[in-house]
């Protein structure tokens, strides 16, 4: 009598001792989760072939689950469970994305990759093991192994991450998500090219992720062109306008100018509308070929990537506001605000100097905090002039 397998897919790099929900996905804590002794069995089974970088077992993971299934573990690929469960894990990975902390080493940070879905069939009880791999082609299935017999070790990219997930954000996605909408739709189909361009893996060059991140931004604008893609990101981020390129040309020199008139132009936009602008020269330089020392840059291709993982939330976030689906929080317009002034430093990733602990990115951060407290402080004042002059 054969036995029947059941399709799930694991997160066997990342643990959360909470289950989070994305439209109709969750992502709940093995082994904490109410799950049957008789599954959990099948499971650590499972868990045998998946070692960490010292070998050892790993023991907690994370299940993607389609929710009003019976039992809830079960996928069936046949109802597009497999599609829903990618889809979804793209937004619950930008969730904990929004998260990162770039001022420091140790600080929050995750990448892409140990949000990869593993779909892994099992038995129970627990019988052999056979692994299905893409293939451009469709799939290839490799079988008769025993659990245990074939290791799957952790990537060095998954290793020593610290993930936080932005419970309010993941609320606001999953908003988004339900409403199948045109924004919604965006915001996916950019994320796959997030994803690509975050993995921390070492075969991809700098210039390739920054074709892929400038992909990501026109796809989320909805941007036709560098000049659309500039304008979008002008009417999301004007509000926490904080330089203009022309105060930041000594900081800066390699910012490329337009000749004749639209030059005095190029002097008064918001710095982070001319970095998209150099993103974008970027991306068509790699794409076309140029070469890349034939002209200067404002920022280097690694420090593209850096702040575009930093504004792509944001940008995302702002854009779900819009659309009455998101609240910023204070954190969030901070940072908002603090795009212009870390664009404008350098070295972002080395202390301020020898007897300081702070990078300058932290700086660049901590000072458009007191810029903020400033322009609050000048508000309250006017307010209370007002006030003042009214009750005289």
């Amino acid at each position: 009598m054969s036995v029947p397998y059941y399709t799930i897919c694991l997160l066997p790099w990342i643990h959360f001792d909470e289950a989070f929900h994305v439209n109709e996905c969750s992502f709940l804590p093995f082994p904490e989760h109410g799950f049957g002794d008789d599954f959990k069995c099948s499971v650590n089974e499972v868990l045998k072939s998946y070692r960490d970088i010292n070998q050892d077992q790993i023991t907690q993971c994370t299940l993607a689950v389609v929710q009003d299934k019976s039992p809830i573990w079960q996928l069936d690929e046949s109802e597009g469970d497999l599609g829903k469960v990618e889809h979804n894990l793209a937004l619950f990975f930008l969730a904990a994305f929004a998260s990162n902390d770039y001022g420091g080493q140790h600080a929050t940070y995750c990448n892409s990759s140990p949000f990869q879905p593993i779909f892994q069939n099992l038995t129970i009880p627990p019988r052999g093991k056979a692994v299905q791999q893409r293939r451009r082609y469709g799939s290839l299935l490799d079988g008769g192994y025993n659990h245990g017999d074939l290791i799957f070790s952790r990537p060095l990219e998954c290793k020593s991450l610290r993930l936080v997930v932005d419970k309010i954000f993941l609320a606001g996605l999953d908003s988004v998500a339900k409403s199948q909408s045109n924004l919604y739709r965006r915001i996916l189909n950019s994320l796959s090219f997030v994803r690509l361009a975050n993995t921390d893996q070492s075969h991809m060059s700098f210039e390739s992720e920054a074709v892929l991140l400038a992909a990501a931004f026109e796809i989320l604008f909805d941007a036709d062109d560098k000049y659309s893609l500039t304008c979008k990101y002008r009417s999301c981020f004007d509000d926490y306008k904080t330089k203009i390129v022309s105060g930041v040309l000594q900081e800066r020199p390699g910012i490329k100018l337009e000749e004749g008139e639209n030059k005095g132009r190029d002097l008064q936009w918001q710095l982070g509308r001319k970095w998209i602008q150099e993103l974008y020269d970027l991306r068509s330089s790699v794409v076309h070929g140029s070469d890349l020392s034939a002209r200067q840059w404002g920022w280097h291709p690694f420090e593209h990537l850096l702040i575009g993982a930093f504004v792509y939330p944001l940008a995302v976030k702002i854009l779900l506001k819009n659309v009455g689906r998101y609240t910023l929080s204070n954190k969030d317009k901070l940072d908002c605000m603090a795009i212009d002034f870390i664009l404008a430093s350098n070295d972002w990733c080395k202390p301020v100097n020898e007897r300081s602990n702070q990078s300058n990115w932290q700086k660049a951060v901590s000072d458009a905090m007191w810029q903020s407290h400033s322009m609050d402080f000048a508000e309250m004042l006017k307010k209370d002039s007002r006030r003042s002059k009214g009750v005289a």
